[in-house]
């Protein structure tokens, strides 16, 4: 049943385009060679199955990842909105995405010497730790290990020339506004 599935799946993809694929041998009936009878370790067969297999052109792909945007995110303005009502009329004032800076901070308080980033939870890796089994571990979690490694290079940047780092996750805007304001604050006052 498994492998009817399986083929049912496959041929909904453009075999051709994925390379994985087109190193395993099919049998007469179009299946998988060595999958008939008993099968002790499918994913060992085929080691392409635990990865992500593409749906789009090389093309597509380019253009959806270019969508996502690096600057103006959802959780960023919602931070920048609870930063603005809470300490804008106690005359705290800031920069958005600030060039002068290693990292471009998402909010930069100048006068007191605060940078503020909003991490994305995925792409700043907050379950890395966990695994995240759903990955192509190949692809995605060296790029997630780079972008936390850069992450560190940045805080250390920043703290050796008299800044103080908030970093708040976006996950931490949504479900708790109150806790990433809070941090925000507590970084602040430490700057009087």
């Amino acid at each position: 049943m498994f492998l009817a599935n399986l083929q049912k799946n496959v041929s909904v993809f453009n075999v051709g385009e994925v390379s994985e694929w087109s190193n395993v041998p099919l049998s007469k009936s179009g299946r998988p060679q060595g999958l008939e009878g008993s099968n002790p370790s499918l994913s060992a067969r085929l080691p392409s199955l635990n990865r992500m297999t593409d749906v789009f052109s090389k093309a597509k792909r380019s253009e959806v990842m270019s969508l996502i945007r690096s600057t103006n995110t959802k959780p960023e303005i919602a931070l920048r909105k609870l930063v603005s009502t809470a300490l804008y009329p106690k005359g705290y004032r800031y920069r958005l995405h600030y060039e002068k800076l290693p990292g471009k901070p998402d909010i930069a308080f100048v006068s007191k010497r605060v940078a503020v980033f909003v991490d994305g939870s995925f792409w700043h890796g907050h379950r890395y730790k966990k695994g995240q089994t759903n990955l192509s571990r190949s692809y995605w979690l060296p790029k997630i290990k780079h972008n936390m490694e850069r992450d560190k290079v940045i805080n250390r940047a920043l703290r050796k020339i008299g800044w103080r780092v908030v970093r708040v996750w976006e996950h931490d805007i949504r479900k708790n506004p109150k806790k990433a304001l809070s941090a925000v604050m507590y970084a602040l006052k430490g700057r009087l």
